[in-house]
């Protein structure tokens, strides 16, 4: 007796444009109800997508951090967003450290 298996057939759904998902972490970040759970999950998907987010997503993240008091996360999602900047051999550390300064500089400015 021979068992055939056929493939499913699960792609019904659409693909989400760069734009859509950046407004969808966005969004996310930006919830005033967010937890530090939630920020940390999101931030562990964020990583697990193989990407260096867009600035906007890292600013609302850090945002994020701030309004939940959790300074070392900010610092961890920070060194993420590092390791994917030089894994794709993007950047420089000082251009890192540039970029850093200038996204602390726009968190702290809002305030």
């Amino acid at each position: 007796m021979s068992v055939v298996f056929a493939p499913a057939r699960c792609s019904h759904t659409q693909e989400e444009t760069d734009e859509e998902f950046d407004d969808r972490y966005e969004g996310f970040f930006n919830r005033s109800d967010i937890d530090g759970w939630e920020i940390r999950k999101a931030v562990n998907d964020l990583q697990g997508y193989d990407l260096v987010p867009e600035p906007k997503i890292v600013i609302a993240a850090l945002k994020a951090c701030r309004r939940v008091n959790d300074y070392a996360l900010a610092v961890r999602f920070l060194e993420a967003v590092k390791v994917s900047l030089f894994s794709d051999c993007l950047l420089s550390s000082v251009s890192v450290y540039l970029i850093i300064c200038k996204l602390m500089a726009a968190i702290y400015q809002e305030a």
